[in-house]
């Protein structure tokens, strides 16, 4: 009689956690026949869906280690099925909140008796609240662009300081709008890129600084050029994050409380590290809640063949 693979979860299954082997008696161990049989019920299962399956210990090779490998893949799969789930739950959530403001003022505006200037403020809420639907789904979309591994990435060659110093002209009327003061130092700097993907990476940075900062702070806007690689750091002295903020800052729909990842759709900071990762670049972080914090991305300045 055969037997059948666990069921329970990262911590069940006899001896599924010791990757050493057993000293057991030859006569004690199941046959070969056994162990593969064992081995194609758990791979049925995980075909299914469980991947919470896991398979006891063997203690000769090969299956020691065909089982050990087994059973690493479940828990692979197990996180990848959570993420999968959450994330299917934050766009649940995303989408819900702004549907319910359109559903709730289009039957408000069936009301004939509305004033005109009533009837004008709640189609601007509906008009608010689908601008940020479609903003979402754009963001969505985008990154599910950039998360494709065999998606290729159309460069062009261009001036990145140029590029910089024409976003921080797009956003100084929000500038001066909140009374804040900005510092550019931007060196000249060529880089091989997509231009309108590595506008959007800076545009979500530089716009997320203004919005965090308090009248009478400063957005600072760098760019050097160190070897064959492009520095770019955004600085704000706003509000800043915790360190467990900082932790999950570029997590897709993250959201924060009162820090660079609260607000909008949780998407922004996801799509610059799929930016700078697409470029082979990367991003990292620092913040201090009350102080401020600093963006930094670096990519190269040539693309790999290219």
């Amino acid at each position: 009689m055969t037997d059948s693979p666990s069921s329970t979860g990262a911590n069940g299954g006899k001896g599924a956690d010791n990757d050493t082997p057993t000293c057991r008696n030859a006569q004690d161990l199941p046959t070969e026949s056994e162990q593969l049989e064992k081995l194609a019920q758990g791979m049925r299962r995980v075909a299914r869906g469980h991947f919470d399956t896991k398979l006891d210990n063997y203690p000769r090779e090969p299956f020691h280690s065909i089982f050990r490998d087994f059973n690493h893949m479940t828990e692979s799969l197990l996180g990848v099925e959570a993420l999968r789930e959450s994330f299917v739950s934050n766009v649940a959530h995303e989408f819900k909140t702004p549907l319910s403001y359109i559903q709730g003022y289009a039957l408000l505006l069936q009301d004939n008796d509305l004033p005109r200037e009533t009837r004008d403020e709640y189609v601007g809420y509906i008009n608010s609240a689908t601008r940020h639907l479609s903003n979402m789904i754009g963001n969505l979309l985008e990154i599910s662009n950039l998360s494709r591994p065999n998606a290729q990435l159309e460069v062009e060659r261009f001036s990145l300081d140029e590029q910089l110093r024409h976003i921080m002209a797009m956003v100084y009327p929000q500038i001066t709008r909140k009374g804040l003061n900005y510092e550019i130092e931007l060196e000249e700097v060529d880089v091989e890129g997509n231009e309108s993907l590595l506008e959007d990476a800076w545009m979500n940075l530089i716009t997320n600084a203004v919005k965090y900062t308090q009248p009478g702070g400063t957005v600072a806007v760098t760019l050097e050029r160190r070897s064959h690689q492009a520095i770019v750091k955004v600085r704000d002295t706003g509000c800043g994050m915790s360190d467990d903020q900082v932790k999950h800052a570029f997590d897709r729909f993250y959201q924060g409380e009162s820090s660079h990842v609260s607000e909008g759709s949780g998407l922004g900071l996801a799509i610059v590290k799929a930016v700078a990762k697409k470029h082979n670049g990367t991003v990292n972080v620092r913040s201090k809640l009350g102080i401020g914090t600093e963006f930094t991305v670096i990519i190269p300045l040539r693309q790999a063949g290219n």
